[in-house]
């Protein structure tokens, strides 16, 4: 019921102006439903934007099952909103709202932590997704390991599964995607790296070992 109303509260948003602030809009909630991009809960995401005249921020709503929703907002800049399972901050630059609340996190440092890691592609044991039916993937934010409780979506046309790290705080985010990326790719933004695989529950936590993401994650 929760995720429903804040589905109202992002749409809204999404009606609402149109260029004096501009901001990251999608949500990878419902594939019906405007706005929707499989990659909204990425790191440094850089998708659609939308502009607002009268708006003081710019908005990201987080649920720890992986659902994300960016906008418009108003509130003050550094803002956090925190309740069970979900977190919203707001921020007051154009297209500041890339990430996933980091800095709402106790623990959030803006020290960056030294890593070898680089773009590469390394090879990775899989299992053959059904054609059609999209590649199953563990869909979570926050989540250092996974085990029976952890969410697993299924999306038709999603190609393959994302691990992501931030390298300010360690938050570990697992997710799907219907962009193409060779199995075993790793991308390296600077603040953070995400790793693509193309077999079910791959993005589990022996690919966070097999490409040295505890390295990384305890440092």
């Amino acid at each position: 019921i929760m995720e429903l109303l804040y589905l109202a509260i992002f749409t809204l948003h999404i009606l609402s102006g149109s260029n004096a602030l501009r901001c990251y809009s999608c949500q990878n909630s419902n594939v019906a439903f405007d706005k929707y991009d499989a990659e909204c809960g990425i790191s440094n995401y850089n998708g659609e934007t939308i502009d607002c005249d009268d708006c003081k921020s710019c908005w990201i709503g987080v649920y720890d099952s992986g659902t994300v929703y960016r906008s418009t907002g108003n509130k003050e800049d550094g803002e956090c909103t925190i309740s069970d399972g979900y977190t919203a901050c707001y921020c007051s630059g154009d297209t500041c709202n890339s990430g996933l609340c980091e800095y709402c996190d106790p623990n959030y440092t803006t020290t960056t932590i030294q890593t070898n890691i680089t773009t590469t592609t390394l090879p990775n044991p899989t299992t053959t997704p059904i054609p059609g039916e999209g590649v199953r993937c563990y869909n979570c934010v926050n989540c250092p390991t996974v085990d029976g409780s952890t969410t697993i979506i299924q999306r038709p046309g999603h190609k393959t599964c994302s691990t992501g790290i931030f390298l300010t705080n360690s938050m570990v985010v697992r997710g799907s995607s219907d962009k193409t990326h060779p199995d075993g790719e790793c991308t390296d933004e600077g603040d953070a790296f995400t790793c693509f695989c193309t077999g079910d529950l791959c993005n589990d936590d022996s690919f966070r070992d097999q490409h040295k993401m505890n390295d990384v994650m305890n440092p």
